[in-house]
This record gives C-alpha cells, sequence and structure tokens, in this order.
C-alpha cells in the first residue's frame, strides 16, 4: 500500500487505497467464509416450490407473461425463449453472484425455504447481497430485517411454525462487506432438515434481491 501509495502521491489517498482493497478482499471472499454450506444446490440442496414457504419471483410491470412461467418455458426448452427474465428462487443457493443474478419477489418481504443436503444442527446463517460498490439502486433492494427458521422435515414444515434459529438486520454498509455471517443461533433440540428465511423488510425498494443464503453446521 505505501509503494502504491508513493507512486500515486498526486492522485490517491490512503484512505481511497485502504477503501479499494477491503472493496477487493471483500470480493475474493465473497464464496469462501471458513464453513460447509448446506443449502447450496451444488450440494444437492434444493427449493421448496411451493408459494406457502417460497415467495413467487418478481414480474417486472409491462411484463405479458409472468416470471414464473417464464421459467418454465425456460426449462422445457432448455434456453431463455423468451428473452433475459428475472432470477428465481435457485439464483439464492448458487456459487454466481454476478449483478442481477439474484432471487426477486415484490415488495420488500417474502420467504425461501430449503431443504437442505442433510439433517444438521446450524450453527450459522449468512446473507448475501450485490456489493454497494455494484448496486445500481445503491442497496435499496437489499433484505433488511429478517428469520431464519428451522423444520425437522416436511411434516412440521406443513403443520407448525418451526423453531426460530435467528433473526436479525442485513445491512447494506456493513464492515464485513456484503457476505455477513450470523453466528448467533438459538440452539434446537432435533436435526434440522428444511429452514425457512422470512425476509420481513427491505431498504425501500419496489423488489427485493436476494443473491445468496446459506446455512452452516459442524460438518
Amino acid at each position: 500500500i505505501a509503494a502504491y501509495q508513493h507512486e500515486h502521491a498526486d492522485c490517491v489517498t490512503h484512505d481511497e487505497i485502504l477503501s479499494a482493497v477491503r472493496v477487493n478482499l471483500n470480493i475474493q471472499a465473497a464464496d469462501d467464509v471458513g464453513m460447509r454450506d448446506f443449502a447450496l444446490g451444488e450440494h444437492n440442496a434444493t427449493v421448496v416450490m411451493d408459494g406457502r414457504f417460497t415467495s413467487e419471483p418478481y414480474t417486472p410491470q409491462g411484463k405479458l407473461i409472468s416470471t414464473k412461467l417464464a421459467h418454465k418455458f425456460d426449462s422445457l426448452i432448455g434456453a431463455p425463449v423468451l428473452g433475459k427474465s428475472v432470477g428465481g428462487p435457485d439464483e439464492a443457493i448458487n456459487q454466481r453472484v454476478d449483478k442481477g443474478h439474484c432471487f426477486a419477489f415484490a415488495t420488500g418481504s417474502g420467504n425461501l425455504t430449503v431443504r437442505l443436503e442433510r439433517s444438521i444442527r446450524p450453527t450459522a446463517v449468512t446473507i448475501e447481497h450485490l456489493n454497494p460498490a455494484f448496486a445500481a439502486l445503491g442497496g435499496a433492494s437489499a433484505p433488511r430485517q429478517f428469520k431464519v427458521w428451522g423444520y425437522s422435515g416436511e411434516e412440521e414444515l406443513e403443520t407448525g411454525p418451526g423453531v426460530l434459529l435467528v433473526e436479525g438486520e442485513y445491512k447494506i454498509q456493513h464492515d464485513d462487506g456484503p457476505v455477513q455471517v450470523y453466528r448467533d443461533l438459538n440452539q434446537v433440540s432435533h436435526p434440522v432438515a428444511l429452514t425457512r428465511l422470512e425476509i420481513l423488510s427491505n431498504y425501500g425498494h419496489e423488489f427485493t434481491c436476494l443473491y445468496r443464503f446459506r446455512v452452516h453446521a459442524e460438518w
């Protein structure tokens, strides 16, 4: 940093260099929080595609076909025949976190329910939005207040409220950057097979974008 600052002394301040380094480190760390993700699609986790437990993807105004229906067409054909559409819930459980590749749903509240790779006793969860440095909306579509619920199986998901694992607030300006880990989870009396992320609010936009949701436990 000192050498770079000396070379660019006329145009770059020390704080600007530190800020640039911090952004770069945050980007590199986006896929590595040092804990296995049991909600990762590549690890055979799946989204519960039921409107009671997972919100429908956002359909922009003016679209003649809903985003949900467009995704069905794309899946049948194997290509986006109707053009690029808003991301569905599967976007939130994969490792791709490029701009625009998020699970978008209408308003500031919604749900994402995931069948985990296997039953676990969760020790932490991670929520991710796009780095504010690259967000066209300045983070307004980021989730804010949230709760995470755990369920022992499909029957408990259908009949009960589940176990509250954690509630908190995602912050668009945070020292840890856009990948924020919540470790102070309530203990559970039984292993958890499914988790539901309940987003209660966002930062004021007409829709919410969830870039990634992770669930961690001892391996």
